[in-house]
């Protein structure tokens, strides 16, 4: 099947791809490979239990065709997308193809562990009514463990609307193995009329939510709920639509994550985060990463110029940049969980963002999340349950 879509299945990334993970012009997140434009241009998919991606990268023989002889020819290319550095330090690694292979490695190391920290698996963007089960069942166990200290959560878990989500996932799960396409169809439609009244729900309780218990367990929820009208909408046959939706309810999730981020991690003082005490929860490169995220923008390091200008400004509560101000030994009771939360809906973010691009993928190709997680999985089996990279030709985007 995925032959016929134009789709090669390999053992192995290919050289190409491998430097343009290097070089930074494709991005690896939520088991998918994407370009400059957001456009699919790999699939990574493993075993359920594989542990690793390392079996996927390219051997001697491929990268040193990818980047060795024709590195000179590619650099102008490469440095047309801003990559004049990366590819400098990519040709001189070129000399050593391990160190490249282990650089490689790095990356999708990189991506497994952004995906995990988002509590999901590389496979979830490609897994189709999996995901659901698997999300709820994480859900239970944060759940259960937060009840005891937000009240909110203990009557979540209580509500009506939760019955009413388990009951949306009983009818996907019933429409995956119905027979009948009239019965398949009403079930269906079912679990999306219920899963899209729960997204409007679960938003506006996540809006209202205050603490960090309340934002991470209605964050569950919410979550849920719109992948799973999104995964009903596709199966309907409906696929731009199914896409369109996800990316509106993506995007309203990530203005509340961004607003969340604010208000728990950055607060009203965020210079106080230059403190050392926070140097082994929040490196420099989480916290810029934050501040871009909360920010919408792409400012990286540049952000300590201006948390350091703030810090040393006279009102400032942040003077722990300042010669002879005591420093503090340990974050405070409040900063740990704040991170953490913060780093979690950051690792989300990045997951639905595969995700939606994953679904313009299907709406391309007219496929089902299921249909094509079935392919993916009949690969899987003829390639002895090794890992794969599944590649094609992305259309141009005018």
């Amino acid at each position: 099947m995925l032959s016929e879509l134009g789709l090669t299945v390999a053992r192995e990334i290919p050289g190409h791809l491998a430097v343009g993970l290097l070089n930074g012009s494709l991005t690896a997140h939520g088991g998918v490979v994407r370009n400059g434009l957001g456009q699919i241009v790999a699939h990574l998919a493993q075993p359920a239990g594989a542990a690793s991606l390392a079996s996927l990268i390219p051997g001697a023989a491929a990268l040193t065709t990818a980047v060795g002889p024709a590195a000179a020819m590619a650099l102008p290319a490469m440095a047309a997308v801003g990559s004049v550095v990366n590819v400098g330090q990519m040709y001189m690694l070129s000399r050593d193809v391990q160190v490249l292979q282990q650089t490689v490695d790095k990356v999708l190391s990189l991506s497994m562990a952004t995906t995990a920290l988002s509590g999901l698996g590389l496979v979830t963007s490609i897994a189709g009514f999996a995901y659901l089960s698997q999300r709820l069942s994480k859900i239970d166990a944060k759940l259960n463990a937060l009840q005891k200290q937000v009240a909110k959560i203990r009557a979540l878990i209580q509500s009506q609307q939760r019955a009413q989500l388990l009951a949306a996932i009983d009818y996907l799960r019933q429409a995956e193995t119905a027979q009948d396409e009239r019965v398949r169809h009403d079930l269906l439609m079912q679990a999306k009329s219920t899963f899209t009244m729960l997204t409007h729900y679960y938003r506006d309780l996540w809006a209202d939510a205050e603490s960090i218990g309340e934002v991470e367990g209605v964050d569950e929820y919410f979550a849920l709920s719109f992948m799973g009208a999104a995964l009903a909408t596709n199966e309907l046959g409906m696929r731009e639509a199914a896409h369109e939706e996800l990316m509106r309810n993506y995007e309203a999730w990530r203005t509340l994550a961004r607003r969340h981020c604010g208000r728990l991690m950055l607060g009203d003082d965020p210079q106080r985060l230059l403190d050392a005490s926070l140097v082994n929860e929040l490196p420099t490169r989480e916290l810029v990463a934050t501040l871009d995220f909360v920010n919408g923008t792409n400012k990286g390091i540049d952000w300590l110029d201006d948390l350091r200008t703030q810090a040393t400004s006279v009102g400032s509560k942040a003077f722990s940049a300042l010669p002879g101000r005591v420093q503090r030994m340990f974050p405070s009771k409040e900063e740990k969980p704040a991170i953490e939360l913060a780093s979690r809906l950051r690792a989300r973010d990045v997951v639905l963002n595969a995700d939606s691009a994953h679904f313009g993928f299907l709406a391309e190709k007219k496929l089902s999340a299921s249909g094509f997680a079935s392919a993916v999985n009949r690969a899987l089996v003829e390639q002895g349950n090794v890992p794969v990279c599944i590649t094609g030709v992305p259309q141009a985007t005018a």
